[in-house]
């Protein structure tokens, strides 16, 4: 063989040995790809399980606090949750489960209670933080046969048994 036709065997080897590389590279960043998409897809499946359980103990909470005060009760403390979110600076679900802040998150009959109202109890959870307030900015209420609490300042409204102040 003349050197000539060596020197042309060694550059093709060269070019094989290069595409060899890049497709294992490429390979590689395909296998990459594909592990973060599937990290992707499993972390947002556990962010929905974790929605959905949020959303649920907001509505039990809810349902558990006024399901006898129908539904404009029930929205009327919906929107105390989401006045207490927007002034704390917290989730509606971090708001319910804060301690002693309501009553319906450890009510013996919460959970009879929200299968009474849940479709609708479902709905306020699920859009809390974009309902209309119907309080004029309450973040407390109680029952009319309760006494007044030192936290109720200013009365914002009353909606049959219950007052709302903030």
């Amino acid at each position: 063989m003349t050197p000539e036709i060596l020197n042309e065997l060694y550059k093709r080897k060269e070019m094989e040995d290069g595409l060899h590389r890049r497709e294992i590279i490429l390979m590689l960043f395909g296998v990459v790809l594909l592990a973060l998409l599937i990290l992707v897809v499993m972390a947002s499946c556990d962010h929905e399980v974790a929605r959905a359980n949020e959303i649920e103990t907001i509505a039990m909470v809810i349902a558990s606090e006024s399901c006898g005060e129908g539904d404009l009760g029930m929205y009327m403390v919906a929107n105390t949750i989401a006045n207490r979110a927007r002034m704390w600076r917290k989730t509606p679900y971090q708001v319910v489960t804060q301690k002693n802040q309501y009553y319906g998150l450890t009510a013996p009959n919460r959970k009879k209670l929200y299968a009474n109202v849940k479709p609708y109890t479902d709905y306020l959870a699920t859009n809390i933080m974009s309902l209309t307030d119907r309080t004029n900015g309450a973040i407390y209420f109680r029952q009319v046969s309760e006494p007044k609490f030192r936290w109720c300042k200013v009365e914002t409204a009353r909606y049959l048994r219950h007052i709302f102040y903030r």
